[in-house]
């Protein structure tokens, strides 16, 4: 005997939430992973200046992909948590 289940694999079915939610959880997973890169990057080239004795190379280097790293993570969170996910309440309350 066989049962048929009368259910459509949605993405509510799938994750247990709405698209919605899906998007904003998927996003942020995904802007956050891409800042913890660049500060990943910024330790590295810090860390090689300092072993290998190029402060200055390291310094500049590492400088560039913590500000990139801050300006991402700011970017990401102020603008697409306000205006693409606009709500009456702050983005950090979903």
């Amino acid at each position: 005997m066989t049962v048929q289940v009368n259910q459509k694999a949605s993405l509510r079915v799938i994750t247990g939430c709405d698209t919605r939610t899906f998007a904003r959880n998927y996003f942020f997973f995904v802007a956050f992973f891409f800042a913890g890169a660049f500060f990943f990057a910024g330790a590295f080239f810090l860390a090689a200046g300092f072993f290998t004795g190029f402060f200055a190379a390291g310094f500049f280097f590492a400088a560039g992909f913590f500000f990139a790293g801050a300006f991402f993570t700011a970017f990401l969170a102020v603008f697409f948590g306000g205006i693409y996910f606009p709500s009456r309440r702050s983005f950090l309350t979903y």
